[in-house]
């Protein structure tokens, strides 16, 4: 119940935001909080112009996005020597590992990647593995501890305080006075443009994590899906199932037909600040009633989407669905597994009508099917009337993705040879064994030069799809140079046209930053107040959904909210946007 309570409160702000989102001037107001807000309004209903300075990226960042053939030639100019040291040496390496394949995998340096580079390098790594379910609470434990690793995979931005003050507290490396020297591919990267520079540094300018980049974008990974065979049966098109009402009515017929409710797999990171509700299944829905993120931005002015009109619309629907049957009513109870999004059992059993989860994951739904009739697809974001834009939820990555990002600790006594062995994954013989693996093993080039992969990737003989074979050989969805050619060429037909799907009739435009910080005073102050709301919530909010207490008293909840300081949390991720935006000042 605590683990749900907890994940049901990504929408009610609170907990790692600061990985998420802001907003703009600190001398804006904060919103109304009985109001949505008149962009919100205006722009809703009809496919408005993209705000000039909306998005996550700078205004003008149209101009500025980086090129393939740019982030290649970056990738090409500088090579890393090898070996990287004369003696051997160990470095701890702190990341979590993919459940999906700890069957094949039982410690990392079974990975293709990583022996053959501890081979090349002279550089033996220590993996400290964690299920993504404790994955943050073992970091907090280690930072408590000041046991640190050498190296932290995907968990330093939940460092309280941000980057800066890991640095200030001398846990984080700073990189500045290292990276041109010893990671200059990396540091060509993130010198392309100034989009790139803005979000690969901290508000005091310093370099102070790896991210993920992209040589030629990386499209949206994740989506709803449904039964499309049951679609089909309804007399329902799934490509033309995008509105309220046509999802109400292919949940209906399902739950009716075969007492299939929408799943709640209950697997979102909470840090992540997905969707109001915290339903991962539903954040589909909850986008385009602006209520789906905690914070958001609308040309540079933050606000909160428990403070518009839509969180009380969506909040009194999700409801409704509850009390008709349609969801999971032991979701309150049940410990969903991480299967990309979506429990794959209650899914491929015929016990889930509608999901939310990751398009790598849709051959191993196709392939643990029971029913032979089993068909799978992607639909649209729900929108409440046809023709809208959604401005909210998964969107397409550029060059740089610094959700995914790696720092060095004070910990490490060779930081040099960290840093070097980290800059290999930018470079073209590092990103090729990286992405394709080892030629003769994992690929092979055809007539043309052209790298295909071998039958141990694309038909795995454990029975793996192409994508958890990747997982299992590669450096899959994590800080390197990524060629998204390589993982497409995995994927079926189903899986590429998905992303294309989800991203119908949707700008999002009202995204924000994910390397906003807050400065120590700043976070004392926000986790306090949030905690406060936090606990608060914990106590109260499920009562909603539940019908405990009525929609109507919603206004109340939210009121309370407010008087905890709410508004306060709001303001300070709105001064953290600013700093955001005058990084390059």
């Amino acid at each position: 119940m605590k683990k749900i309570i907890a994940l049901l409160l990504s929408a009610l702000m609170l907990v790692g935001i600061l990985a998420g989102c802001g907003g703009t001037d600190s001398s804006s107001a904060a919103p109304a909080s009985d109001s949505t807000p008149a962009a919100a309004q205006e722009t809703t209903a009809a496919a408005p112009e993209q705000p000039e300075a909306a998005s996550a990226q700078e205004p003008g960042s149209a101009e500025e996005s980086s090129t393939q053939e740019e982030v290649q030639v970056a990738a090409q100019n500088f090579d890393i020597p090898m070996p990287l040291t004369e003696e051997p040496v160990t470095f701890t390496y702190f990341m979590r590992f993919n459940p999906q394949v700890q069957d094949w995998c039982q410690d990392m340096s079974d990975n293709l990647f990583y022996s053959t580079l501890e081979e090349k390098s002279g550089v033996h790594i220590e993996f400290q593995l964690f299920h993504p379910m404790n994955f943050s609470e073992q970091f907090n434990l280690q930072m408590a501890s000041q046991d640190y690793a050498d190296i932290y995979c995907e968990a330093a931005s939940g460092y309280n305080g941000g980057y800066d003050k890991g640095v200030e507290d001398d846990v984080f490396l700073d990189l500045t006075p290292y990276i041109e020297e010893y990671a200059p591919n990396y540091n060509a990267i993130i010198n392309m443009n100034d989009q790139n520079r803005r979000d690969a540094v901290t508000d005091e300018g310093r370099v102070v994590f790896f991210a993920a980049a992209y040589d030629d974008g990386q499209p949206c990974g994740k989506g709803p899906m449904i039964r499309a065979d049951w679609a089909k049966e309804f007399g329902m098109d799934p490509a033309e199932i995008n509105t309220y009402d046509e999802y109400e009515q292919y949940i209906e017929q399902a739950y009716n037909t075969y007492g299939a409710t929408v799943q709640l797999p209950m697997s979102g990171d909470p840090g992540f600040g997905y969707l109001t509700a915290g339903f991962d299944t539903l954040a589909s829905f909850g986008n385009s009633f602006e209520a789906t993120l905690p914070w958001f931005q609308i040309d540079g002015t933050m606000y909160s989407g428990v403070l518009t009109d839509g969180f009380k619309e969506y909040v009194a629907m999700v409801a409704d669905w509850y009390q008709k049957g349609w969801i999971y009513h032991d979701f309150m109870s049940e410990d969903f597994g991480m299967q990309g999004g979506a429990d794959i059992g209650m899914v491929t059993s015929g016990e889930s009508s509608l999901w939310w989860a990751e398009k790598d994951y849709m051959e191993q739904y196709n392939q643990s099917a029971q029913d032979p009739n089993f068909e799978l697809a992607a639909i649209q974001d729900a929108v409440k009337n046809e023709g809208d834009v959604t401005h909210l939820g998964q969107t397409n990555f550029d060059t740089l993705s610094t959700t995914s990002n790696c720092v060095i600790s004070t910990a490490c006594q060779e930081p040099e040879i960290a840093i070097q062995w980290m800059d290999y994954r930018y470079t073209e013989e590092g990103a090729t064994l990286a992405n394709w693996g080892v030629e003769g093993v994992t690929y092979e080039l055809d007539a043309d030069g052209n790298k295909q992969y071998t039958d141990l990737i694309v038909n795995n003989p454990e029975g793996m799809t192409a994508t958890l074979a990747q997982f299992r050989y590669m450096l899959q969805n994590t800080v390197c140079l990524t060629d998204v050619s390589a993982k497409n060429q995995g994927m079926t037909e189903q899986q590429l046209a998905a992303p294309d799907i989800w991203m119908t009739d949707k700008d999002n435009s009202w995204g924000c930053p994910t390397t906003l910080t807050m400065t120590t005073d700043e976070a004392e102050e926000y986790n306090s107040k949030a905690g406060d709301i936090t606990t608060y919530a914990q106590e109260n909010f499920l009562r909603y959904i539940v019908g405990d207490a009525p929609i109507a008293q919603l206004d109340d909840f939210v009121d309370t909210c407010v008087s905890m300081g709410l508004e306060d949390c709001l303001a300070l991720q709105q001064a953290a946007l600013d700093r955001y935006y005058q990084r390059l000042d």
